[in-house]
């Protein structure tokens, strides 16, 4: 496998599209083409999601991506999921929100590669699908959320920390729901043996401020929509052909935000995704 693939791997759990308690950060990660020998990906994955007890929304998506890598070490992917999603009071099907992302190798040596990661969130998604239900029933999150974040790695090792600047209160009608900025730190590592590939990540996100909410009194803050999330991210990826992978995550959220007034907390979710390089 290319030297850059231990990236991809130890990150492949952030692609999930409905998994983390934060808004994008944690997929800001690029996924790679199949190999050096390609430099551009096409891909698609099916995610499947369930969201907090207080809520019981089912998450379905199907995601489709498209990457590009130059040789100077810059990767660009983009990624736009379709939702269907179903609760005890209701559903809605259509686009979610949009990611784009990209990355740039800054350094190498003996100590391995360092990366900076620049993305955005991008409203595609309707955040007043379903009026009067909470958010956790919409399709989207409202205004563009900026992401920002240093990546390292080495020998399957890799690590990184990352921002999320969220973009301001949203649509839903009588809620406009304004989220706190999330901090992202990870941690991972990644074994090849033949054509499969097994990988483990550490990710931790702290919601940085307590979300608000719309009144007939003004703005309120929500009481314990702040704090940290930990998740745990198996992967497995298969090398099927020199231009085909497939691969399998799952994230176990092992530690959850009080409050999911959000609608981003999960109690988990799985990936199943196939990626073509040319």
């Amino acid at each position: 496998m290319p030297r850059s693939t231990p990236l991809f791997l130890s990150l492949l759990a952030g692609s999930l599209a409905a998994e983390c308690s934060d808004a994008g950060i944690c997929r800001l990660a690029p996924r790679e083409p199949v190999d050096s020998e390609h430099a551009w990906s096409l891909g698609a994955s099916l995610g499947i999601a369930a969201g907090a007890e207080t809520t019981d929304v089912v998450y379905q998506t199907l995601t489709p991506r498209v990457g590009w890598r130059s040789t100077s070490g810059l990767r660009l992917s983009a990624e736009v999921p379709l939702i269907s999603l179903s609760g005890p009071v209701g559903d809605a099907s259509g686009v979610g929100d949009a990611l784009i992302w990209g990355e740039q190798v800054v350094a190498s040596g003996d100590w391995g590669e360092l990366g900076v990661q620049l993305g955005a969130r991008l409203p595609t998604g309707n955040d007043n699908a379903r009026p009067g239900l909470p958010q956790a029933y919409q399709l989207g999150l409202g205004p563009a959320d900026m992401l920002a974040g240093i990546g390292w790695w080495r020998d399957g090792y890799s690590a990184g920390v990352a921002y999320a600047l969220a973009g301001g209160a949203n649509n839903l009608a009588g809620t406009n729901l304004e989220r706190g900025d999330d901090l992202v730190l990870r941690a991972g590592y990644s074994h090849s043996i033949a054509a499969y590939t097994a990988g483990l990540q550490v990710v931790v996100v702290s919601r940085l401020a307590e979300s608000s909410v719309q009144t007939p009194t003004g703005r309120a803050t929500v009481s314990k929509s702040d704090g940290v999330q930990l998740n745990l991210r198996p992967s497995l990826a298969w090398q099927a052909a020199p231009a085909w992978r497939v691969d399998l995550a799952l994230a176990l959220p092992m530690l959850k935000r009080d409050n999911d007034v959000d609608g981003l907390t999960r109690r988990f979710a799985g990936d199943l995704g196939l990626t073509v390089g040319f």
